[in-house]
């Protein structure tokens, strides 16, 4: 198979039927599941409150926040300190947050589209540190 960028999906040149006969598996790092619970429940919420449906913005900012809330609560002002451990934090939309000591995250859906919908393939991923950068 290929595998390439979910921006893929934006290109013109290519239709979905073209890739997903292709087989194309997509990086997804911003995937999140609009048919999950959490994400139709959000959805409907920001439709009482504001009037229209959310943007990839508001979901972004969301999960954002919702990320260092959990942090904080967690591991106090010093947050950031608390995801060089490596544990894997799971997100409200989105796969999650595992960082360790590496400077990107580590969990990346890859999604293929099935019946012209794109799903995701794999489930949180392990990754190991090296223990010289955990903290215990």
């Amino acid at each position: 198979g290929i595998i390439g960028y979910e921006d893929w999906l934006d290109f013109s040149l290519v239709s979905y039927p073209q890739l997903e006969r292709l087989q194309v598996d997509f990086l997804s790092t911003s995937y999140m599941d609009n048919r999950s619970s959490a994400y139709q429940t959000l959805e409907q919420k920001f439709i009482d409150q504001v009037g229209r449906e959310p943007n990839e913005y508001h979901l972004y900012g969301y999960e954002l926040i919702q990320h260092i809330g959990r942090l904080l609560e967690k591991h106090g002002k010093y947050f950031q300190r608390g995801l060089i451990n490596g544990s894997y934090y799971p997100g409200y939309m989105m796969e999650g947050l595992q960082y360790g000591p590496y400077r990107d995250n580590q969990i990346v859906p890859i999604t293929t589209l099935e019946n012209l919908i794109l799903k995701n393939q794999n489930t949180k991923q392990e990754v190991k540190a090296p223990n010289e950068y955990i903290d215990e």
